[in-house]
């Protein structure tokens, strides 16, 4: 009988040699450390197999989280919709999805892997016992999948949820359903395996016996062990598409670099703890740095908290994707829980309808990447939205510093301003206007409009004084005077969030198209200056470049709204803005 591969104490021999170096690894972050040091030395440590990953453990955080956790590690009520298909482990093919079962889902990095996909011509044959046997050579499956499938029947359940396999990849209409309701199916898993190492499907999982290869822990490792329980140093973490994945999967186990961490509404668990109640994890370990819950369980957004909504839009943003394009698409399962959960006006292109005229006032954090479709049938994501650049975008915009709690701000924020123009959806060959912007049905998919708007509001130039950032760099911020009149004017607002990183000639003037209306500081740092002061009522516009018949978004800015009616005039026309 062979023995068992050696187990070790890869926990303490963290604590240990962090403590005979005397200093500590500048890559690992300090609350990491401390962590380590203080919290997690008072847990009992469980020997770690170097080899193997104990299915045992992985067992137990599943059943005592579905057995004890409750209400805060349950699905999300309202998502309702189910897979369509599901991979049964034990019969190896496709079988219709109903409510009772119980699944698992995957979330991984696909990469430029070429494997078999789901299509109307093999659905038939997807559904024969055997079909996803390797023993079927007419069916190529990647090393993620495949071992995924493995590990769910090692675990003893029987159900898995994998997109390449379980949506039709060309039954356009079951597809586009499906994408839209991403976000309910990961919500409705039992627990969402994350393979969140390796570049693509092909990577694998390690560790599985009998299912994978070993995985390969050294008791030397030391700090590597830290550095392996960091999720959001994964590739996996950097993807556009696993960012709904992330968001709306109540459980989720983790195979990240030759560890296995679990996460859910009430605990982080890893394997050198058990199901212990462990100490407040620091953020870098977490796979899921912020809760959710803030934002789909309580009505804030709709009481006007942009910046939740913004930080949502940060984390999804700054991740990459394959093809531009898929801006919208990859956004779908998070828009579409929202729109159930919060903002039952939808979403038009990232934007949220209820809160249209408040949402087009974001501002970039840094030089964003405009996003062009790489196909030739794609869309270009509208320069109006977010979703037409790749980058970070302010979450304390507009804010100023006479608040009694944040919540006062926003509210603030959202109930004085006054839409000053008027918007139309366009239809997807830009020819005819449809009806006056509103709510979309829930069932709506808002990408489909066209990624045009007409608008129609005032028009007028405004010039530059300072051709440098006034306030700092990432702020981007730029002081406007009125354009050769009343020169005695030395200043009327101020240019915010100019999403290039050109510096501006000064006295360049530029074309200005008004959105809305609302008082407070014109940005919190000038709060005592006389011209930008908080009973001011400002014009909030839109910096917008002409091409042809189109406007395009170049950046945003607030106006004395008494200069501007006194000098620019009321110059009123419509515009197709793309």
């Amino acid at each position: 009988m062979n023995s068992p591969p050696p187990s070790y104490d890869l926990v303490n021999e963290v604590i240990s040699r962090t403590r005979i170096r005397g200093t500590q690894d500048d890559s690992i972050p300090d609350e990491v450390n401390q962590w380590w040091e203080e919290d997690a030395a008072k847990l009992t440590k469980y020997p770690v197999d170097p080899h193997w990953i104990d299915l045992d453990i992985v067992r137990g955080w599943m059943d005592t989280c579905v057995s004890t956790h409750g209400f805060s590690c349950w699905p999300l009520n309202g998502l309702d919709c189910i897979p369509l298909w599901l991979i049964d482990v034990e019969l190896l093919c496709l079988v219709p999805a109903f409510p009772h079962h119980r699944y698992l889902a995957l979330s991984y990095v696909w990469g430029n892997v070429e494997s078999s996909e789901t299509t109307l011509a093999n659905l038939e044959a997807m559904q024969l016992p055997g079909a996803m046997s390797h023993l079927n050579t007419d069916i190529s499956i990647p090393k993620t999948i495949s071992h995924a499938i493995g590990f769910v029947k090692a675990i003893g359940e029987r159900f898995l949820w994998v997109d390449r396999f379980c949506i039709c990849q060309d039954d356009e209409e079951a597809k586009s359903a499906q994408i839209n309701n991403m976000g309910d199916i990961y919500n409705n898993a039992l627990v969402t395996i994350v393979a969140a190492s390796g570049w693509d499907a092909n990577h694998g999982l390690r560790g599985i016996k009998g299912v994978t290869e070993p995985r390969n822990l050294s008791p030397n490792m030391g700090d590597d062990y830290v550095k392996s329980l960091q999720p959001q140093s994964s590739i996996w973490y950097s993807r556009g598409w696993t960012f709904q994945e992330l968001c709306m999967s109540k459980r989720k186990l983790m195979f990240h670099y030759q560890a296995v961490i679990w996460e859910c509404g009430s605990h982080v668990w890893h394997e050198a703890h058990g199901c212990q109640n462990t100490p407040e994890i620091p953020r870098p370990l977490r796979i899921t740095p912020w809760s959710s819950n803030e934002i789909l369980n309580t009505g804030a957004l709709l009481r006007g908290h942009l910046k939740l909504y913004y930080r949502l839009v940060n984390s999804y943003n700054s991740r990459n994707l394959s093809y531009a394009a898929d801006a919208s698409r990859a956004f779908a399962g998070v828009a579409s829980v929202l729109t159930k959960r919060v903002l039952p006006g939808g979403f038009i292109w990232g934007i949220p309808v209820d809160l249209f005229h408040a949402a087009l006032l974001w501002i970039p954090r840094e030089p964003m990447k405009r996003r062009y479709p790489e196909r030739a049938a794609g869309l270009d994501p509208p320069s109006w939205s977010w979703l037409g650049w790749q980058g970070r975008i302010r979450d304390d915009n507009w804010l100023s510093f006479n608040y009694h709690g944040e919540s006062d701000v926003w509210q603030t924020l959202i109930s004085n301003l006054e839409p000053e123009s008027e918007w139309w959806y366009m239809n997807r060959s830009n020819e005819m206007e449809l009806e006056p912007l509103r709510p979309l049905d829930p069932q709506t998919n808002a990408a489909l409009f066209s990624p045009c708007l007409t608008v129609r509001a005032q028009v007028g130039t405004l010039a530059v004084i300072s051709g440098k950032p006034f306030i700092n760099t990432s702020l981007e911020s730029r002081v406007l005077r009125l354009p050769n009149r009343a020169q005695s004017i030395s200043k009327c607002g101020i240019l915010l969030g100019d999403v290039s990183e050109t510096e501006i000639e000064e006295g360049t003037e530029i074309e200005c198209m008004i959105l809305s209306s609302s008082k407070g500081a014109i940005v919190p740092f000038l709060r005592y200056d006389e011209m930008f002061s908080f009973e001011k009522t400002y014009y909030n516009f839109l910096w917008i470049r002409r091409e042809g018949d189109l406007a395009y978004r170049r950046g945003i800015g607030r106006v004395v709204k008494s200069l501007w009616d006194k000098y620019i005039g009321n110059d009123i026309q419509t515009i197709r803005l793309a």
